[in-house]
């Protein structure tokens, strides 16, 4: 391993011809290497990495006592098997992980143990002619999307529906992994306020009290405010770190349907169009929508009295535009292909003879399949 500078090194394997003439590095009893004589070592460890793609497990190693050449290379990621992080042009700008790291350390004469976890984001930054580096909190912004730079964000789980009866409680991941405070200011469908908060620990997790309990049908709109030191944050995606989850009656009357079949191509240039549908005699009909990718929120809104029915058209090349690590072309090959994992949320408000209505349906997109679910 060779120190670039102050703060980025690189790996580079040795050929046999001077692999002798490194220096045995001296630890352990006798200054020989630990792995290969244990017996005269005093303390053993066991360290446990993980990597995570937002929504995916990337990487996971277990081992004792020492890591014989460990290593995660970020870009080209030959270890997430995705359609361009597995390539050779490596991640896109926006791509996103987050290792986790933990050790485990024993003292075999006093059975004394000793345990530590590590938690840290790696952000694909632009191409702005800056290198690899490791960087202070608020000296470069993680994600930059629809003109917003964040520096700081809490990656949790939006646009959701939720039985009545049930406790939302939301929460996720601070990153960097900072004790950020956060705020979640939860208007229920009635107009009660409850104020959720927390503050994360020192791995960015983080987990709002109270409960909010999900006891009316409708919209529970959430309202997100961060803050470490002199940054702020939010929900990447969003245009102020505002969504909704929805509380509905799970035994309620079925409204919105869509006419897809449970699996439908989605072209990379075309797109797909979802047709949504509902009875002509629900009046006063608003259709809501939110469509997430792991990590961030890529559409959210409403359309107004559509007259029992309404066609949404997701298109893979817009949202490129908008999102440039959203795949649209394996760079390997030049050919169009989609890759990415997509969840669309839609919610049917109206009201029949007078009485509020609710309803809900779940896709999702994965590659180039859009999955059609029942709510």
């Amino acid at each position: 391993v060779v120190q670039i500078s102050v703060d980025s090194a690189a790996w580079f394997p040795a050929d046999a011809a001077h692999i002798d003439a490194l220096p045995v590095q001296p630890v352990g009893a006798g200054r020989w290497h630990p792995f290969a004589h244990p017996e005269g070592n005093r303390y053993d460890a066991w360290i446990t990495l993980g990597v995570i793609r937002p929504g995916f497990p990337v990487m996971t190693s277990t081992f004792q006592s020492d890591a014989i050449g460990l290593y995660w290379l970020a870009s080209p990621n030959r270890f997430g098997n995705h359609l361009n992080a597995g390539g050779g042009n490596g991640d896109l700008p926006g791509d996103f992980y987050r290792i986790m790291g933990s050790v485990m350390l024993k003292d075999r004469q006093t059975g004394e143990a000793w345990y530590d976890a590590y938690s840290a984001p790696i952000a694909v930054a632009d191409h702005d002619g800056a290198a690899t580096a490791v960087v202070e909190v608020g000296d470069r912004p993680q994600i930059r999307a629809f003109g917003r730079e964040h520096y700081v964000f809490v990656g949790l789980d939006s646009h959701d529906a939720l039985e009545i009866g049930e406790t939302m409680h939301l929460g996720g991941m601070v990153s960097p992994a900072v004790p950020a405070d956060v705020v979640w200011t939860v208007t229920k469908p009635s107009g009660e306020v409850v104020e959720v908060t927390a503050r994360a620990n020192r791995l960015g997790i983080v987990r709002g009290r109270p409960g909010v309990p999900v006891d009316e049908e409708g919209l529970y709109r959430v309202a997100t405010d961060l803050r470490y030191r002199d940054l702020e944050g939010d929900i990447v995606g969003t245009a102020d770190g505002s969504f909704w989850h929805l509380g509905i009656d799970p035994g309620g009357t079925k409204y919105l349907s869509t006419t897809l079949d449970l699996h439908t191509p989605v072209d990379p240039v075309q797109g797909v169009e979802i047709p949504l549908r509902w009875p002509d005699d629900v009046e006063d009909a608003r259709l809501h929508f939110g469509v997430i990718m792991p990590g961030r929120v890529l559409d959210q809104g409403v359309v107004r009295e559509p007259e029992g029915g309404f066609e949404y058209r997701f298109a893979p090349f817009q949202v490129a535009v908008q999102h440039p690590n959203f795949d649209v072309r394996d760079f390997r090959t030049g050919k169009l292909a989609l890759a990415d994992t997509v969840v669309f949320q839609f919610v049917l408000e109206g009201s029949v003879d007078g009485v509020k209505v609710w309803d809900s349906l779940r896709m999702a997109i994965r590659a180039d399949t859009l999955y059609s679910f029942d709510r």
